[in-house]
């Protein structure tokens, strides 16, 4: 599990990016996606799902997910958190992402 960074709870603009990469090591190209989502789990165990989006070329598959609405702030619990990104493709394909980890605090 990858480590992320400390961030301040309730702060906004802050970019969650994930690579999502095939068993070969080689990037998943992302071009037939149907669902890009963004799971966050808080410290007491609950989860969060936010709509992700590319991070440039669809080949690349790099995704993002910004969290930049005041009243939507998902940062609202001190503790340890973890993130990842899961990706539907239009086959049905189901892609899952590993968890990154991050802290918040005051």
């Amino acid at each position: 599990m990858r480590r992320f960074k400390t961030l301040k709870r309730n702060q906004l603009g802050v970019d969650f990016k994930a690579s999502l990469f095939n068993d070969n090591k080689s990037v998943f190209d992302l071009t037939n996606n149907t669902v890009l989502s963004c799971i966050f789990k808080r410290p007491g165990g609950t989860t969060i799902t936010k709509t992700g989006v590319l991070d440039g070329a669809a080949n690349l598959g790099k995704l993002i997910y910004t969290n930049e609405d005041p009243e939507a702030s998902i940062l609202d619990e001190v503790g340890s958190w973890y993130y990842k990104f899961d990706v539907t493709m239009t086959d049905n394909d189901f892609i899952p992402g590993d968890w990154i980890e991050f802290e918040v605090r005051e």
